[in-house]
């Protein structure tokens, strides 16, 4: 991925025409003495970039070049002269350290700010300065033959210290380099380490909210069955109140029954005891009715025997009077019919009688069906 892309994908919000100037690998630290953070700088016609990632910790800047107040070149640990102090008009600082190629950065930086656009008169003669070398080489070019192996030893040995120079240099920004990484190593071993016991300490936490939750869970479940517990035990008591009252209801109008049921077989009886006492008394009527007929019928038999006698005796001519046996065997001839005729009034009042009792008994028979259906019904 070009500069360009990778600018775009950190920073979509800047304009097409911020133009990348200038971009490097750094670090960021938010003072002189704060911990480094390892990413990359970009310096466009606008703004001055800087985007770092370790692990899950993000960092951007994005500065508008004329909001720069002052721009300061510092070194590293106070040795390697690769780092850069910016501050802001709000005064805010950043600290930007293992610039590979920092004076191109402080330059391309430089001509963005206000200060360069508002005098470009004053940024012309320090480009100037470096013309007064010309004078100091004119000696060296009027200097005597014999001098010319002397400064090549020089120039070979200055160049070789310029070498040293750039090689401890090198050596120590990979030092550096190597420290801030080792840092940024710890530092994410230590982010690390803080998100696992972070991570290990809402784990236990959460897990206690389970216990909690399952234990009140628990004891609601607990408590909703004792709820239903006491609620069956009521229902029970209130089925065993009801079962006891309907028990006693019935037992009541049992009794209530059966005392009606006493009640009208005394009535029955009482009744049937009167009934028998004028049935006995219908009977004695009968009978003394039947006798009274049966002496009425003996007279009037004896009434018509005599006036069929005296009938007799006026018409046949005067004899002899019988003797009393033959009145006596005349009166024995009379006698079965009268009994009989006694027998017959004493079988018609009989039966009369016996026919007022049948139908006494038929409705006492008709009254007690009547008497036991409205009770089932009253009881069932």
């Amino acid at each position: 991925m070009s500069a360009h892309a990778k600018l775009r994908k950190h920073f979509p919000g800047l304009s097409s025409d911020d133009e990348i100037i200038e971009d490097c690998s750094c670090a960021y630290a938010e003072s002189t003495h704060g911990v480094p953070q390892q990413g990359h700088l970009w310096v466009t016609s606008h703004h001055l970039c800087f985007h770092a990632k370790i692990l899950s910790r993000k960092t951007q800047i994005q500065l508008r070049l004329e909001d720069i107040k002052m721009l300061e070149k510092q070194n590293t640990a106070c040795v390697v002269p690769n780092a850069m102090l910016v501050v802001t008009k709000d005064n805010k600082k950043y600290f930007f350290a293992s610039l590979m190629h920092r004076d191109q950065t402080y330059e391309a930086i430089q001509r963005g700010m206000p200060h360069e656009a508002e005098a470009p008169a004053a940024s012309a003669a320090p480009e100037a300065e470096p013309e007064p070398e010309a004078p100091e080489s004119e000696p060296a070019a009027a200097a005597p033959e014999d001098d010319e192996e002397a400064k090549q030893r020089a120039a070979a040995a200055a160049a070789e210290a310029d070498e040293e120079r750039e090689r401890e240099r090198t050596q120590r920004e990979e030092e550096e380099a190597r420290q801030q990484q080792q840092k940024a190593e710890a530092e994410a071993e230590e982010e690390r380490k803080r998100k696992e016991k972070a991570a290990a300490e809402e784990k236990k936490e959460k897990e206690e909210k389970e216990k909690e939750e399952a234990a009140r869970k628990l004891r609601a479940e607990e408590e909703a069955q004792a709820e239903e517990a006491q609620a069956q035990a009521r229902k029970l008591d209130e089925a065993r109140q009801a079962e006891r009252e309907r028990e006693e209801q019935q037992q009541r109008q049992q009794e209530e029954a059966e005392s009606q049921r006493l009640a009208a077989a005394k009535r029955a009886q009482e009744e049937a005891q009167a009934q028998a006492e004028e049935e006995k008394k219908q009977r004695a009527a009968a009978d003394e009715a039947a006798a009274a007929a049966a002496a009425a019928e003996a007279q009037r038999v004896e009434k018509e025997k005599r006036a069929a006698a005296a009938a007799q005796e006026a018409q046949a001519p005067k004899e002899p009077a019988k003797p009393a046996a033959t009145v006596r065997s005349a009166e024995q001839a009379q006698a079965p019919v009268v009994a009989q005729a006694a027998k017959r009034h004493h079988q018609a009042a009989v039966g009369g009688v016996e026919g007022l009792l049948q139908r006494h008994q038929a409705l006492v028979i008709v009254f007690g069906v009547l008497f036991v259906f409205v009770l089932s019904r009253l009881l069932f």
